[in-house]
C-alpha cells in the first residue's frame, strides 16, 4: 500500500474565516486527487487519502424533536442505543496520535439523531480533545451549553496543532420550531453571545457558525434572527434548504416544501446574501445520488454504539449490515482505516442499490461529483 495522499492545500490567513464546508472545497488539490484516483482505478482498489475527518456521535438521544431532523427516520429502538464513553473517546484520540502520526483529522462531535451535549462527560470530552491537540467541530442545538462548557470549548480551540480553527455550528432552527420557541431562542442567543465574549476575551481561534433551515411549517422571515446573530458576533450564517433523496435533478423543492414556499425562501435567502455577502452562505438541496461514493476514502463517522461508517448520514444501527466496516470495540481505528473491510466496502457499495438509499449532504455531494468526474474520465 502506498503512503496516503493529501488532498488539501494549506489555507492562508484570509481563508480561516470561511465556513468549513466552503473552505474544504476551495482547498482541494485537484492534481493530486486525479493522480491517486487514476492509480486506484488501474489496480482496482480503493484510493488512499489522508484521514481528514472523524465524526463521533457521543450521545444516544436528543433534547428536541425536530420535524426536519435528517436522522429522524433512522432512529433505532431505545433498548439498542448506547453512548460513546469518555474512555472510548480517549482511546480513539490516543490511537490516532500514537499510531497514525501522518494524520491530523478534524474531530467532530455531532449526532445523526442525537444532541452531543447530552453526553454526561461532554466537558471532559472537549477538554481532552484540546489537550491532545486536535482541531474540533461541534454540531449542536446549543440549548445545553452551560458556562463551564463554553469556557472549555474556547480554551480547547487554542491548543489544537492544526493551522485551521475549531468551530461550533448552532442549529438555530431547532429553537425556532420547538414547543417553547421564544424561551429556547432567547436561551440560544444568550449562549452564543456568551461564547462570543469568552472567545474574544481569551483570543480563542474559534469560529461560531449558525444554520437556519427553510421548513414548511414555519414560514418566518429569517432576517430578524440573522441580524441578531450578526450583532452577537457569529462568523457565518448558513441558510439551508432541507434535503433528502432527490427524484431527479429538476426536483429542486427539497423535503416538504411546496414550489411557492421554496421560491419565497429562496428570495429571502438571496436578499440576505446580497446584504451580508461575507456573513451569509446558502446551501441548496443536493440534486442527485451517486453510484460510487468517495466520502469514506477521507473520513469516517462513529455511531454512539461504536460502529464505523463512511459518513454521518448513515451512522445508525439501521445501516450496520450494509454500510459499517468495523467497530471500535473490536479493533483500533488505526487497524480499521484502510483495512480489508474498509477497502471492500468502497468497492462494493452502490448507494442506489442499498435497502435504505444514501443521502449526500451539500459538501459530500460536491466531493462525490468531483471525484466521480475524475474516476469516470480514466
Amino acid at each position: 500500500m502506498e503512503d496516503t495522499k493529501k488532498i488539501q492545500k494549506k489555507p492562508n490567513e484570509g481563508d480561516l474565516k470561511k465556513h468549513p464546508g466552503q473552505l474544504f472545497r476551495e482547498l482541494w488539490d485537484e492534481k493530486n486527487i486525479k493522480r491517486e484516483l487514476k492509480r486506484a482505478k488501474q489496480v482496482g482498489e480503493m484510493p488512499f487519502f489522508n484521514l481528514d475527518k472523524i465524526e463521533l456521535h457521543p450521545a444516544k438521544s436528543c433534547n428536541l424533536r425536530c420535524s426536519f431532523c435528517y436522522g429522524k427516520d433512522v432512529v433505532p429502538d431505545k433498548k439498542d442505543r448506547r453512548i460513546l464513553s469518555l474512555n472510548n473517546i480517549e482511546k480513539i484520540l490516543t490511537d490516532v496520535r500514537e499510531n497514525m502520526p501522518n494524520e491530523e483529522p478534524l474531530i467532530i462531535y455531532a449526532g445523526l439523531y442525537s444532541e452531543p451535549l447530552l453526553h454526561p462527560n461532554i466537558d471532559e470530552v472537549i477538554k481532552t480533545t484540546g489537550i491532545k491537540g486536535f482541531r474540533q467541530g461541534i454540531y449542536t442545538n446549543g440549548l445545553l451549553m452551560e458556562k463551564i462548557l463554553i469556557e472549555e470549548i474556547a480554551e480547547a480551540a487554542i491548543k489544537n496543532r492544526n493551522n485551521k480553527p475549531s468551530y461550533i455550528v448552532f442549529n438555530v432552527t431547532a429553537s425556532i420550531v420547538s414547543e417553547k420557541h421564544e424561551k429556547n431562542l432567547s436561551t440560544l442567543l444568550n449562549n452564543i453571545e456568551e461564547i462570543s465574549k469568552v472567545k474574544e476575551k481569551i483570543n480563542s481561534p474559534l469560529l461560531l457558525n449558525c444554520s437556519l433551515h427553510a421548513i414548511a411549517e414555519k414560514e418566518d422571515h429569517y432576517r430578524e434572527v440573522a441580524l441578531k446573530l450578526k450583532d452577537i458576533g457569529v462568523n457565518n450564517i448558513r441558510l439551508s434548504f432541507p434535503w433528502g433523496p432527490q427524484i431527479n435533478e429538476s426536483n429542486q423543492m427539497g423535503v416538504n416544501l411546496t414550489r411557492k414556499q421554496y421560491i419565497e425562501y429562496e428570495n429571502q435567502f438571496q436578499e440576505l446574501e446580497k446584504e451580508f455577502p461575507s456573513l451569509i452562505s446558502i446551501r441548496y438541496p443536493p440534486k442527485k445520488l451517486f453510484n460510487k461514493c468517495f466520502v469514506g476514502t477521507l473520513g469516517m463517522s462513529i455511531s454512539s454504539e461504536g460502529d464505523i461508517f463512511p459518513c454521518p448520514e448513515v451512522s445508525s444501527l439501521l445501516f450496520k449490515k450494509t454500510h459499517s466496516y468495523g467497530s471500535i470495540h473490536e479493533k483500533k481505528i488505526s487497524e480499521i482505516w484502510h483495512g480489508k473491510e474498509h477497502r471492500e466496502l468502497f468497492l462494493r457499495l452502490n448507494p442506489y442499490t442499498v435497502e435504505k438509499p444514501c443521502v449526500c449532504c451539500h459538501t459530500d455531494e460536491d466531493l462525490n461529483k468531483k471525484f466521480a468526474q475524475f474516476w469516470s474520465s480514466e
